[in-house]
């Protein structure tokens, strides 16, 4: 079989000296070595960088580059990134590569190659099993802690917790869909027009300046519920400044139930992602604000209503 491997820097790209780990350039030939008796490859270096240091720009690269790939020449992709943010560049790719008929696997590493517990070999060949599948999507192999080897599905992934160990959303992801094949080749500038806020206690919104944003993404408590009380603590507030600088309002969490409680019934007017993680729907608000209107709705009208 013949992989395309994507390097983009993380954990599994670096090296480490007086005890500190970075990038390392030279990281990606023992990839190779761990992969070579097995394939046929070529190689793309889109960006070199810790994944803490992602930003829009970036995802625009990966975006880009993963966009003018000719798939038909590979029999799935292999792409190294850091775990920090592993799930928003993994979400991110899983709506834009929906229409692709080949497996794409994401991985990376708990710790530096040469460290003996560094699970980057275990991740790689759980990599190369799944491309064996041909199994079309997006998928993001990991060994947690004390665990074996999986495989997720990256429009699924959940941020990993403080353990390094990654689990999924248990609702929907981003359907496979050739009808995202529009995006094949085009330019992506995602422009970091997303804000996400996250519900909690004495979240005051009155401190935030939305005039240059495009959309709001508010994470609801899990009962699918917001503050109504106070006057900067109050969803409404909330939708004011939004409505006052003409910015889309969302939100996400949102249940399935025979009832909504008493405080939320003002939430019924906003537009609202149903069954999918917050990374997900933050991740489709990025790409499809970096569309035009008219293409704009062929990612959200899948997720919204």
């Amino acid at each position: 079989m013949k992989i395309l491997f994507v390097f983009t820097g993380g954990t599994i790209g670096s090296s480490e000296s007086g005890g500190v780990a970075d990038v390392d350039p030279t990281t990606h030939r023992k990839i190779i070595d761990i992969c070579k008796n097995r394939c046929e490859y070529d190689l793309a270096f889109p960006y070199n960088i810790l994944s803490e240091n992602s930003t829009c720009e970036t995802l625009s690269q990966i975006c880009n580059y993963m966009l003018s790939v000719d798939y038909r020449l590979y029999d799935g992709v292999i792409v190294t990134h850091g775990s920090d943010t592993l799930a928003y560049t993994a979400n991110l790719l899983s709506i834009a590569l929906s229409f692709v008929e080949i497996p794409i696997v994401i991985t990376a590493a708990d710790c530096v190659m040469s460290n003996p517990l560094s699970n980057a070999e275990a991740n790689l060949i759980k990599s190369l099993d799944f491309i064996e599948t041909k199994t079309a999507g997006v998928f993001v192999s990991w060994k947690n802690f004390d665990g074996q080897p999986s495989i997720y599905s990256a429009s699924k992934l959940l941020e990993a917790d403080g353990n390094d160990n990654f689990s999924q959303w248990s609702g929907d992801g981003f359907p496979l869909c050739r009808d995202m094949a529009f995006l094949k080749n085009q330019k992506i500038n995602i422009q970091n027009n997303v804000v996400l806020l996250k519900s909690y206690v004495g979240l005051d919104y009155s401190i935030f300046d939305l005039s240059k944003k495009s959309a709001v993404l508010l994470e609801l408590y899990h009962s699918s519920t917001a503050c109504f009380e106070g006057e900067n603590n109050s969803f409404l507030t909330l939708r004011n400044i939004c409505e006052k600088n003409n910015v889309d309002l969302y939100v996400c969490h949102v249940k399935k139930r025979d009832y909504v409680y008493s405080s939320s019934l003002a939430l019924n007017n906003t537009r609202k992602f149903k069954n999918i993680s917050v990374i997900t729907a933050y991740s489709a608000l990025l790409l499809a604000y970096s569309l035009d209107q008219n293409n704009r709705h062929i990612i959200l009208d899948k997720l919204i209503y």
